[in-house]
């Protein structure tokens, strides 16, 4: 057991682990997938060819910031440059759908390391769209404030959760209304074939369904009342990378 005089009491094994460290990596390294395998599964997605496709689609040189804790990667932030260059400020590279963050190990510390690291480099870190209670980001915003940083943020929609289990347990639900207009648009479905669904994994979409959700998008109000650039699979909108 060893003992710490400056605390006057043992110190434990935990506590005896390295503390954070942070470093800056040329391009996407692969500790990237190690952090997202180790974080919320949430934020599982946020792989290394996640970033990868974003930076071959929309640009940028990227680097990394990777926080270590002993030999265990825990946190990695991986940024572009945005902007004139006397600005110095990074964007988190990535789709605004299904949201826009970093992983960080789940139940690790790395906020502090990485913040002090960033500033090192960057005067300004764009990160988003995320949703409330982010865990990436409110770790982040959380030791940037304690550093001095200003958050500059922008509420820029609303989610809604429809909980049909509670809903069904509460009585009668759809209403009889409901039901009935259902009715009345299946059976215009019907009207031009057997309205039918599929799931599509990894394989299916790179076989076709990828083009098929595209065309899908293309017949939607989406083409019609935009210009586009926001749909998700189109050649106008995010399909390279999807893609990707």
């Amino acid at each position: 057991m060893l003992w710490s005089p400056a605390m006057n009491k043992p110190v434990t094994p935990g506590e005896l682990r390295a503390a954070p460290a942070a470093c800056w990596v040329a391009g996407l390294p692969q500790a990237i997938d190690a952090v997202a395998a180790a974080a919320p599964a949430s934020h599982g997605f946020l792989r290394r060819q996640w970033f990868a496709a974003a930076v071959a689609t929309y640009g940028g040189a990227a680097e990394t910031l990777v926080v270590m804790q002993g030999d265990t990667p825990i946190a990695a932030l991986p940024v572009v440059s945005m902007g004139p260059a006397p600005l110095r400020a990074v964007a988190v590279p990535g789709c605004y759908w299904p949201f826009r963050s970093f992983p960080a190990a789940h139940g690790a510390a790395p906020f502090d390391a990485l913040v002090l690291a960033l500033g090192q480099r960057a005067r300004a870190l764009r990160i988003g769209p995320v949703y409330d209670g982010d865990p990436a980001l409110g770790g982040l915003l959380g030791a940037a404030r304690a550093r001095g940083w200003v958050a500059l943020s922008r509420d820029i929609a609303r989610s809604y959760l429809l909980d049909i289990a509670a809903e069904s347990a509460g009585g009668a639900w759809p209403r009889t209304s409901t039901l009935k207009k259902n009715r009345f648009h299946e059976k215009h479905l019907a009207s031009h074939g057997v309205p039918d669904w599929r799931f599509l994994d990894g394989a299916a979409l790179a076989t076709g369904g990828f083009d098929a959700l595209a065309e899908v998008e293309e017949k939607s109000w989406i083409a019609e009342r935009t210009d586009g650039r926001d749909a998700k699979f189109t050649a106008r909108g995010h399909g390279a990378f999807w893609r990707g």
